[in-house]
């Protein structure tokens, strides 16, 4: 039997998946940037429309649409009325909620920068995206069950492979026309020294900076690196 995987938001800030395999319904929930076991039936009481600390009599007993209404699915093709930039912002918030960058401060202000320096909104939903593989439990496929293959392809692009050669990896890049333009402004936004403040500056920071530009070269024109 085939598997199913339906993707959910749940309050408007929390991801959710039903995985049904064999018959068998399994409901988990990505939080802190790792896929749990959904322990607290927070997904079933939704599909249920039930409050479990609500009384009988109360209109969010069984059955209650209020409820129903609170989980919204996301799952590629379903009407959840949600634009993919706001959706791709929450789950890089819940992706990144306890990571800092290297000056200290909190991470998720990286793929916000990163997000402001691109057009389109396809580009603006890979850039929030555009760290999340490579730092959590969230998948490609979990990006291509929601945000289609195009979005999938690019954050695929955009994503470094361990063991990857520098060189393979930004002609991966280049191949793909929305992550060059989100990898561009990851490369700008990550050449500002004034993000470090919690250090004097060192040698290896002016010469990542170089590289950071010597790749921003090639992206643009084909520059050897």
């Amino acid at each position: 039997m085939e598997i199913e995987t339906t993707y959910y938001l749940i309050h408007d800030h929390l991801v959710g998946k039903q995985v049904k395999d064999d018959g068998y319904r399994y409901h988990y929930l990505f939080r802190d940037g790792k896929w749990a076991p959904d322990e607290d039936k927070v997904i079933m009481d939704h599909i249920m429309g039930y409050d479990p600390y609500e009384p009988a009599d109360s209109p969010y007993a069984i059955g209650s649409q209020s409820i129903m209404d609170e989980m919204k699915d996301i799952t590629e093709g379903a009407d959840s009325g949600i634009e993919s930039v706001l959706l791709a912002e929450i789950i890089a918030a819940e992706a990144h909620r306890h990571q800092l960058d290297k000056g200290g401060y909190p991470y998720i202000g990286h793929p916000k920068a990163v997000a402001e320096g691109v057009a389109s909104d396809m580009e603006k939903t890979v850039a929030w995206l555009h760290d999340v593989v490579e730092d959590t439990e969230f998948s490609l496929d979990d990006i291509g069950a929601i945000f289609g293959e195009t979005v999938r392809e690019a954050v695929d692009a955009v994503t470094r492979r361990e063991g990857e050669d520098r060189s393979d990896y930004l002609k991966r890049v280049r191949n793909n026309q929305t992550a060059t333009a989100v990898k561009l402004s990851d490369l700008r936004h990550n050449s500002d020294l004034n993000r470090i403040s919690n250090r004097p500056l060192e040698e290896k920071d002016y010469n990542r900076v170089k590289r950071y530009q010597e790749e921003m070269r090639f992206l643009s024109d084909g520059s050897s690196i």
